[in-house]
């Protein structure tokens, strides 16, 4: 079942990215040779007016071929002679994809597992901020002079405070009270002994889900800086066979854990795809901007070299994370 989840996953990842390539391509009137769903051998094909459309048997991702993508055209409408901003539309358009299609999959997970607010719901055995006084249907307002506008927000700011009493300013009715809040100390974390209230509605899973997948996109860039820096170790990366395992572990929790992780999973992509390095759609687009810049094209085979340099490397990359981070 794990494996039939991970190709899920991926197949759906994969393909909703090559239809941003493919749908923005046809918007720009680039000419579109085929669209693939799958890899390897076809066992469907159909030939539209211009595009060929197939199904093939490895559901292991799948993709975009455009007139003059990878060699020169002198077709008009090939990818290579469309303006340097079609261009850049088509290359952003999968990562796009990616991230609607991460936040989608967020407001089905949010509205059904609800959305942690400020308000309090009720206390664990023994709350300090129970015993002070607060009470369930309380929405908190600020901890010290912080103010407190997201759940997560209240664990964040205990603990970089690292106080043993706060000072908690709370919304109870139409009234503020103000109570003074001893903090516990368990595992290197301050608790003051609360549960959130949760929301399940399509307002606040939308938030929650546009909140997320900034974060996702937010968390790769930072990883990438650091990995290219020095400050963060090659050992955080997972491979193919990592991903599948903590699907794997994902799909034990339920259906709707597979539907989280597949939302970053696709921010993932998508972030990770923007990334201004050769064989991604960033290095790409970066491509595309010098050319535009300085008005003259870079020689077809120049490309080529680059982008194909930039893959051996990714390839190469996967396969030491494979080997060293996933199996060994």
């Amino acid at each position: 079942m794990t494996i039939i989840y991970a190709l899920l996953v991926f197949l759906l990842v994969i393909m909703v990215h090559e239809f941003g390539h493919f749908i923005v391509a046809k918007l720009n009137n680039i000419k579109v040779n085929e669209f693939s769903i799958g890899m390897g051998p076809a066992i469907f094909k159909k030939q539209g007016e211009e595009t060929l459309y197939a199904i093939r048997a490895l559901p292991i991702g799948g993709y975009v071929a455009l007139e003059g993508e990878e060699d020169e055209s002198d077709d008009p409408r090939s990818f290579s002679n469309a303006h340097p901003l079609k261009k850049i539309a088509v290359l952003v358009a999968g990562a796009l994809m990616n991230f609607i299609l991460a936040i989608v999959l967020g407001v089905i997970v949010f509205s059904t597992l609800g959305q942690q607010t400020t308000t309090i719901d009720s206390f664990v055995e023994n709350s300090t901020a129970q015993a002070a006084g607060l009470e369930a249907g309380d929405k908190i307002l600020y901890i010290d002079d912080k103010e407190i506008k997201t759940w997560p927000e209240i664990s964040q700011t205990l603990n970089t405070s690292k106080k043993d009493k706060v000072t908690i300013k709370v919304q109870r009715d139409n009234e503020e009270l103000v109570f003074q809040v001893p903090t516990k100390e368990e595992n290197g974390n301050h608790l003051i002994g609360i549960y959130p209230t949760l929301e399940k509605n399509f307002t606040s899973s939308l938030g929650a889900s546009f909140q997320f997948t900034k974060d996702i996109i937010k968390q790769v860039y930072i990883f990438m800086g650091q990995l290219l820096t020095g400050r963060a170790k090659i050992e955080g990366l997972s491979g193919p066979v990592g991903i599948v395992r903590m699907i794997g572990d994902s799909a034990k929790q339920g259906f709707i854990n597979v539907l989280m992780f597949a939302c970053m999973i696709s921010a993932d992509v998508g972030a990770f795809n923007l990334f201004p390095f050769p064989a991604l759609d960033g290095g790409t687009i970066v491509i595309t901007l010098i050319e535009w810049i300085v008005g003259k094209e870079l020689p077809e085979k120049a490309k080529i070299v680059i982008n194909s340099l930039g893959l051996i490397f990714l390839l190469g990359l996967i396969g030491y994370v494979t080997i060293f981070n996933d199996i060994l």
